[in-house]
């Protein structure tokens, strides 16, 4: 989760949690140092989502480019799919 302060600061912060009116994490994406901010000092907060929709078209592209590159490999080395 991102965090962004009043005062523009921004935080990476792995496992968040509220405990009164503080919120409470691990900074950074290694997560080895604590960290605490009061909550009417946050102005933002941002998580990443994984969106299943771009997901799958990603997929589906990746999967369209890898047969097209195969299909042009075959075609230019003579391989016959027995046609």
């Amino acid at each position: 989760m991102r965090v962004t302060a009043r005062d523009d600061t921004r935080q990476i912060m792995r496992r968040p949690r509220i405990a009164t009116d503080t919120l409470l994490g691990l900074r950074g994406w290694r997560g080895k140092d604590s960290v605490a901010v009061a909550l009417p000092d946050i102005a933002r907060v941002e998580r990443q989502r994984v969106s299943p929709a771009r997901t799958a078209v990603l997929l589906v592209v990746l999967g369209g480019v890898i047969a097209g590159v195969v299909a042009m490999g075959s075609m230019q080395m003579g391989f016959s799919f027995g046609y």
